[in-house]
Parts: C-alpha cells; structure tokens; sequence
C-alpha cells in the first residue's frame, strides 16, 4: 500500500482488523460526547467493520440503507473495506453470557433486535430510522 493505503494490485483488503464494540451500556441522542444511557448488553466483534455496523444498526433500529457511509461500503469499489454485500451475508453468533454453557446460536440479522428503540442525534432525526 502507498500512504494513502492505496494497494492497486490487492482484490480485497490488505490487512485484517479485528472491530469490537462495547455496547453493554449503549448511547444515543447527544452521543458521543453527552449521550443517554441505553442499558444494551452487547458486545459486537467482527473482522469486517461492515458487519459490525450493520448488526449494531439492527439493534438500534436505524435503517443501514439510509445511511450513505454503511450503504456504499457495501457496494464495494476500488478501496473496498468489506466483503459485505447486502445485510443477509451477515450472520451473528448469539451467546448469553448469563448462561453457564454460554450456548451460542448463529442469527441473521433480521432475527436480532433490542428492546429498546435508539433515538438518533438530533441532526439525524428522520434521516436514519427503520420504517416499521
């Protein structure tokens, strides 16, 4: 790659990163900087930052369709960062921690979601939620 991290030659991404998010007590409204707490209890990881957002989108409901950074990462392209296509190539691994056996069942995402709706950013209000 150059300095850009422009590697004309690679037909998929250079290098591999692990994405945690910490969503265990999640924030919306005002985040990042004053958020409202959202008791979520989640930890997402992915080697694809793409699926990360697409299942922490899930969960706060908001429509990863209508949010222009998420939807053209999925179209791929030149630097593409994700091997993520469309949302149903996203499978999620679900373990409850609070179980002894931590049994983990694999989802797609249409099969996840909070309880809680998330309430965006003001700025973003009537830009990113899911139709019900």
């Amino acid at each position: 790659s150059d300095r850009d991290g422009f590697h004309p030659d690679a037909d998929g991404p250079v290098r591999q990163v692990l994405t945690i998010l910490d969503g265990i007590v999640a924030g919306d409204c005002s985040g990042p900087l004053t958020p409202r707490d959202v008791p979520l209890g989640a930890v997402i990881a992915s080697t694809d930052p793409v699926a990360v957002d697409l299942a922490a989108m899930r969960l706060m409901q908001f429509d990863p369709d209508r949010v222009p950074k998420v939807r053209e990462a999925m179209r791929g392209g030149q630097l593409s960062i994700s091997s993520v296509r469309e949302p149903s190539d996203v499978k999620v691994m679900v373990t409850d921690a609070l179980n002894s056996d931590l049994t983990q069942v694999v989802r797609s995402l249409d099969q996840i979601r909070s309880e809680t709706p998330f309430r965006p950013h003001a700025g973003w209000v009537g830009h990113v939620e899911a139709s019900s």
